[in-house]
């Protein structure tokens, strides 16, 4: 299906309340992840988390006496949305044992306030499996799409492993397990709404990406997919020309959140092209974060300019919120620079 011409809404038309209400989600995905007993080196201990182990891990998340307190959670997930799946990947590049490894990595919720929508939300990268994944960086077709252009390999075969899960405490009338790609060629499967809703698909690094070729498909295909909303955090360059200028040509609403700090926007650097339309934000204006002016460990400051906590702060700071500091040390991060604040 050729993709057809929209109008497009500027990136610079975000809205600062959406955008923090997304990461909030993928915070809520890192959270459930380590709160249900997954390691990074154990990352396939709990595949398809129930709805006790997440309220259970969002508990403790939002418990400041707690080890695993992450203030970027989305506190009131399980009453304003109804959960229907976890998302599921397997690791290609590296295998540990002679058995492929799933590993929790997002989910689809249902919006339970009006405006209704359906929220597709994907965690970045955790382990060392997933960055080896993740540094295979040839190109090759997107074939979900006819004409797609090509995209970056690593990236593109995670996205056709990924599996939808209904969660075993959840509605059992809902699809229990289908790939992801397949949800894209015909939302209706898994999304019962699909067409009459929005869809909001978000993904922070690794997940950005792996979230863009949801919505280029998605946008694409002869199943009604209905309005579909991207909001992406640190996404590196997916495609090349062809995949850009299809993917900017078939999703109107599209807001790409970058750090002009982080490196990984900038990757790869030798080929690939970024979709429309970016919005930058630059920890270099926040002396609160670590190694926004001067670094004496550059792991570290790349790092604390590239998590999810860091670009979350900078969204509630320039929405007014006035975000506690302690925000820059969730998800295990040490990125507080407690002499300025």
């Amino acid at each position: 299906m050729e993709p057809q011409i929209k109008t497009k809404v500027k990136a610079s038309d975000v809205n600062l309340n959406d955008a923090i209400t997304y990461a909030q989600l993928i915070a809520t995905v890192h959270a459930v992840f380590y709160g249900v007993g997954n390691t990074k080196d154990n990352p396939g201990k709990v595949t398809n988390p129930s709805l006790s182990a997440y309220q259970k891990a969002i508990k403790d998340a939002c418990d400041p006496n707690s080890v695993n307190y992450d203030p970027s959670v989305y506190p009131g997930f399980l009453e304003d949305y109804q959960l229907l799946h976890n998302i599921q990947m397997t690791d290609f590049a590296t295998k540990k044992t002679e058995k492929d490894i799933p590993v929790y990595y997002g989910f689809i919720a249902k919006y339970l306030k009006s405006p209704y929508n359906y929220v597709v939300a994907i965690r970045g990268t955790e382990t060392q499996m997933e960055f080896e994944d993740d540094e295979q960086l040839d190109l090759q077709p997107f074939t979900e799409v006819s004409n797609g252009g090509k995209v970056i390999r690593g990236f593109h075969t995670i996205y056709q492993t990924i599996v939808l899960l209904t969660p075993p405490d959840a509605d059992k009338d809902a699809s229990s397990k289908v790939l992801l790609k397949d949800v894209a060629a015909k939302p209706s499967i898994a999304l019962r709404d699909a067409g009459k809703v929005p869809t909001v698909v978000t993904g922070h690094s690794l997940g950005a990406a792996l979230a863009t070729m949801y919505a280029a498909q998605a946008a694409n295909s002869p199943g009604n997919s209905g309005e579909m909303i991207v909001y992406t955090y640190a996404s590196p360059k997916v495609g090349d020309a062809d995949f850009v200028k299809m993917y900017n040509n078939s999703v109107q609403e599209n807001y790409r959140i970058y750090n002009t700090q982080d490196d990984v926007p900038k990757q790869p650097y030798l080929w690939g092209q970024h979709v429309d339309d970016g919005y930058p934000l630059d920890s270099s204006q926040y002396p609160e974060i670590v190694g926004s002016k001067n670094c004496n460990d550059l792991l570290k400051c790349l790092g604390c300019a590239h998590v999810l906590p860091t670009y979350l702060y900078m969204l509630e700071t320039k929405n007014g919120s006035n975000p506690a500091p302690a925000m820059l040390n969730a998800e295990g991060n040490s990125c507080w620079n407690k002499t300025t604040k």
